[in-house]
């Protein structure tokens, strides 16, 4: 859903991901794996090429 709170969010994760030299899908799982409820993160394909 498409919420001021939720892109707030989505800056905040691209200002860390530039400030360390990481994209920010790589901060947001790595954001995920830290989280203790988190057993295995499910990643999804975008495109057959990548099935």
């Amino acid at each position: 859903m498409l919420t001021e709170r939720n892109l707030a969010i989505a800056d905040a994760v691209k200002d860390v991901a530039t400030e360390l030299g990481r994209t920010p899908a790589q901060v947001g799982l790595a954001w995920t794996l830290q989280n203790p409820d988190v057993t295995a993160p499910i990643i999804g394909d975008r495109t057959p090429a990548q099935l």
